[in-house]
């Protein structure tokens, strides 16, 4: 365990290597609507199943399917996916009801900003580490409120 309670926040999973069947145009849409209407949700799940949703700041493409997922995530996030790497995160315009489900692992999460006056070990309200998750996306499928299926977009 680190000076700031998480164990291996910056250990890295072997990569399974890039879905053949992905789309990186498809992937690189989800990302651009991303930063357009800012509504990026996160879903997780813990070793026992138990799920939790976070929203995400911003989301940036990097090469071979991978996604750079960036928030003050809350401690549970953080923990869920040292423990269980699966992540699903959703970019969505509703106004619009267009949005993208991206299905995938977390690869690595990398602490990148620490609030000032951070004591490590204090129960605190609020996040006061700002994360980004390294996510290798598997499958692109559709999200909103009309009738969908969750089958990988075309």
């Amino acid at each position: 365990m680190d000076i700031y309670g998480y164990a291996t926040q910056t250990r890295e999973r072997q990569p399974k290597g890039e879905s053949p069947a992905l789309d990186i145009a498809t992937l690189g849409k989800a990302v651009e609507l991303a930063g357009m209407v800012r509504h990026i949700f996160v879903a997780t799940a813990n070793e026992k199943g138990i799920p939790h949703l976070a929203t995400a700041e911003r989301i940036t493409m990097e090469e071979g399917g991978v996604v750079l997922v960036t928030a003050w995530f809350c401690p549970q996030t953080a923990s869920n996916v040292l423990t269980n790497p699966a992540i699903s995160v959703v970019v969505w315009d509703s106004d619009k009801d267009l949005g993208f489900q991206l299905v995938g692992e977390v690869e690595k999460v990398v602490e990148v900003t620490m609030q000032d006056g951070f004591i490590p070990g204090e129960t605190v309200v609020y996040p006061q580490i700002e994360r980004k998750m390294v996510v290798r996306v598997r499958n692109i499928l559709h999200f909103g409120h009309a009738m969908h299926s969750d089958t990988d977009v075309p």
